[in-house]
């Protein structure tokens, strides 16, 4: 039978007054309260979790029911404002008390980001709500990159400071914030490009951006203390270093032969003599009369302080008899700025004859030289060449050795020992 339509109305007010008295049995955990958005550092207000049927309808528990929470780095028992919100010792649970509906619970994070809260319970869906840590006001400046060490003349690497608030969050100043720098009296400048081109000048930085950077450059060895500042704010100290590396070179040039056409070896040996470890460095080679096989700088290997490498580079003599072969060498930086003074390594070429056996006393000028070249040559060819064991005198002829001619009508030489080519 229908209820008649006044009881339907009764059922609808009394399950607007008291839905738990008509809801099932718990099945899922619900967020009720908003998502937060909290200021680094500070407690949230209440978070409030209760149970739902499986249709939505607020349930109540049938005995206490432990709740785990996570996803957020610190919970507490109490949320709102102090002294009591977020007060005592962080959590991982809580709990909703036999014949209750719901709990609450605090939040308190310093480090800025988003975070996803969960909550869990045995048997029930679980839930979950996005909370959003922004930072707090502007409280200091701090660096973020470097120190670094770096050698004369060489532009540094980007030297970053940023705003902060009191938890180390960077923080975007909504006002806009002026930042000075000094070098503390040193040597070394400072500067707002990577090339050290343009003099640094005070930087507003706003929001959104919470950080700059600037650069330093020096032409003596030194350290020194970077600050910068700006006001309203704590200040910032870095020390850096300006360093002068340096390397020694030696270079020599060997070969068999020194004659156009030739190979030669170029030999450099390139040792540490600073106190820091050479890196990005390289051997610059400029040759004449020698044709080597690479072109421009050759990249050298990180180099421990005190200590050598070796490079080895082969070439073919190009220049004529009579000229010198010329290798000038030098061990530069990343930037092209020489470690050390510019080596020279030398050898004289010489005719291709002289290496077969000299002129002797052939006459003067191009002409006799060739000619002695020549008759040195034939003299070489016609040599005769022993073939055998090293002959004995002739028993029949003492004196004589075999295969020498003897005296008229004496019989003909053996065919063996010496012979011509």
């Amino acid at each position: 039978m229908r209820p008649s339509r006044p009881a339907r109305a009764g059922w609808a007010w009394a399950l607007a007054l008291c839905p738990a008295a008509f809801a099932g049995p718990p099945a899922q955990l619900a967020f009720t309260s908003p998502p937060q958005q909290l200021t680094a550092g500070e407690c949230s207000a209440p978070v409030v979790l209760e149970l739902r049927d499986d249709g939505g309808v607020p349930a109540t528990a049938a005995a206490d029911l432990a709740i785990d929470l996570a996803g957020f780095p610190s919970f507490y028992a109490e949320g709102g404002a102090p002294p009591a919100g977020c007060a005592g010792a962080p959590i991982t649970q809580v709990t909703i008390d036999a014949g209750g509906g719901g709990t609450s619970f605090g939040m308190r994070e310093p480090v800025a980001g988003r975070y996803t809260v969960s909550a869990s319970a045995a048997g029930l869906a679980g839930a979950a709500q996005e909370v959003v840590v922004v930072p707090g006001v502007p409280g200091a400046l701090t660096f973020v990159s470097g120190p670094f060490a770096v050698d004369a003349g060489e532009c540094s690497p980007a030297v970053a400071f940023a705003v902060i608030d009191r938890f180390g969050n960077a923080s975007p100043p909504d006002g806009g914030l002026t930042v000075s720098a000094g070098a503390g009296g040193a040597r070394a400048r400072l500067y707002a490009d990577p090339g050290c081109a343009t003099p640094f000048a005070p930087v507003t930085i706003q929001a959104p951006s919470s950080g700059a950077a600037l650069y330093f450059q020096g032409s003596v060895p030194e350290s020194f203390v970077l600050s910068v500042s700006a006001a309203g704010v704590t200040g910032a100290d870095q020390l850096e270093t300006v360093r002068v590396a340096s390397a020694d070179l030696v270079l020599t040039v060997t070969g068999d032969r020194a004659f156009t056409g030739s190979e030669l070896t170029v030999h450099a040996a390139v040792t540490n003599t600073g106190t820091e470890s050479l890196t990005g460095t390289r051997l610059r080679l400029d040759a004449e009369g020698i044709s080597l096989g690479a072109a421009g700088p050759r990249g050298l290997p990180a180099i421990p302080a005190g200590t050598s490498t070796e490079l080895y580079e082969a070439g073919i003599i190009t220049a004529a008899a009579g000229a010198e072969v010329v290798v000038r060498g030098r061990v530069e930086n990343g930037a092209g700025d020489p470690l050390g003074p510019e080596v020279t390594a030398r050898t004289a070429v010489t005719p291709m004859m002289a290496d077969l056996g000299g002129c002797g006393g052939c006459g003067a000028g191009a002409g006799g030289l060739a000619a002695a070249g020549a008759a040195a040559a034939l003299a070489l060819l016609g040599r005769p060449r022993r073939r055998g064991p090293t002959p004995r005198p002739s028993s029949r002829h003492p004196g004589r050795r075999p295969g020498s001619p003897g005296p008229p009508g004496s019989p003909p030489p053996p065919a063996r020992g010496w012979r011509a080519r």
